[in-house]
């Protein structure tokens, strides 16, 4: 058992746990030192937080390793899908993914540079070389079964 798969496990299990509070968010005030108070709003849900910062690290730091992030897809296409052979009974992920613009910022991601979303002067790392492309199957298995369900 590797890393990845333990993370599969726990993602799914939180997410059907916390599936009444998947799309709450709450907020939290905290005051420093110097009495300046500072408002955070958070998704109440620790999947969802989880699940989301992945999803921010997709233009950096997962751009930066898309030789290996075959396993890091695989999580996020876990948490969409649900248990293996359980596909079509849990939808939680899928309307989570819905509610988070899964598929713009999919899309962005594979798109790169070309991407409409990409500011003129905002700098993208290249993905694939002339011997290898990167591997976007488990992103393409998501947009597939979200945009036929």
């Amino acid at each position: 058992m590797n890393v990845s798969n333990l993370i599969k496990f726990i993602v799914q299990r939180l997410k059907v746990a916390e599936a009444d509070i998947l799309t709450k968010t709450e907020t939290i005030t905290s005051t420093d030192d110097k009495g300046q108070v500072t408002t955070i709003e958070q998704p109440a849900s620790l999947c969802a937080r989880f699940i989301m910062k992945c999803l921010s690290l997709l233009n950096t730091q997962v751009a930066k390793s898309w030789s290996r992030f075959d396993q890091f897809l695989e999580i996020l296409l876990a948490f969409g899908f649900g248990e293996e052979g359980k596909e079509d009974e849990d939808l939680t992920g899928l309307e989570f993914y819905m509610n988070v613009r899964f598929v713009e910022r999919v899309c962005d991601f594979i798109l790169g540079k070309k991407s409409p979303l990409c500011m003129p002067n905002e700098k993208r790392i290249e993905m694939g070389g002339s011997f290898s492309q990167p591997n976007f199957t488990p992103l393409i298995k998501m947009l597939t079964k979200i945009l036929t369900n």
